[in-house]
């Protein structure tokens, strides 16, 4: 049986992988985080890849973020993208197979960098980029 990219819910209490001295902002999924860090960077604009789930993109619209897709390329890496002034970019780091230095290599090519590590909990953060993780 399928059933998405998370297992079942683990409600022991066993702590946060977080401590409170992490500077974080605890939301309740991936989709509110990178609506949050848009907010944040003062963009309404956002280029996404086409391949994510379309949720996010509803959440967005709705949100009054305008989505700009862009397509990836075998490695899974933006596509010739050119982005607009006051835009946020998300990079997606699709099943933690980004490096850090090949996000920082796509990041410096880019304005307002969001990373989204919802499939690679685990990956260390980076300066000066916004990483969104989901955190059930």
């Amino acid at each position: 049986m399928e059933i998405g990219s998370f297992l079942e819910l683990d409600i022991r209490n066993t702590g946060e992988y977080y401590d409170f001295k992490t500077n974080i902002l605890r939301l309740n999924s991936a989709r509110a985080g990178i609506y949050h860090a848009c907010m944040l960077y003062n963009c309404t604009t956002i280029y996404m890849p086409f391949y994510l789930c379309p949720t996010v993109s509803d959440f967005l619209n709705k949100k009054g973020i305008k989505i700009i897709h862009y397509r990836i390329n075998d490695n899974f890496e933006p596509d010739n993208v050119i982005q607009t002034e006051q835009s946020a970019f998300l990079i997606v780091n699709y099943f933690g197979i980004l490096s850090q230095k090949k996000i920082k290599k796509i990041a410096l090519k880019y304005k307002n960098v969001i990373v989204d590590n919802s499939a690679a909990f685990f990956f260390t953060s980076i300066n000066g980029i916004y990483k969104h993780l989901f955190c059930p």
